[in-house]
């Protein structure tokens, strides 16, 4: 009963969470600000807010050219929004700059063979 009711309070407190810590690493000049647009992003696309997400999780990789989490993040996005194109050329430089992240290749639910 409790876990229950504990996922059902999740959703209303994230959003909050999420939004306070990127807005206070900001105003703290703190050096983690992508990781804080990184949490803000993952929460808006739980939460089907889908442009905050996309906003935030480019924010992140911006920040940090090598954010792969956001970069996997933001191909599970392009494809949600049905934009196959941007996902698969997002994913393909995943795979380029990074070819030892195997996991991160199949946390984007995609597959491409090592070379």
């Amino acid at each position: 009963v409790l876990k229950h009711v504990l996922r059902r309070h999740e959703r209303r407190f994230a959003e909050p969470v999420g939004a306070l810590s990127a807005h206070l690493c900001e105003a703290l000049g703190k050096p983690d600000l992508e990781g804080a647009y990184y949490i803000r992003g993952t929460i808006a696309m739980q939460n089907n807010e889908n442009e905050v997400a996309k906003s935030d999780l480019l924010k992140a990789i911006e920040l940090k050219k090598d954010h792969y989490e956001a970069k996997v993040m933001l191909v599970k996005l392009y494809d949600k929004l049905g934009d196959k194109a941007q996902a698969d050329q997002l994913y393909q430089s995943i795979v380029k700059d990074a070819p030892h992240l195997d996991e991160l290749k199949l946390l984007a639910n995609r597959y491409t063979p090592l070379n």
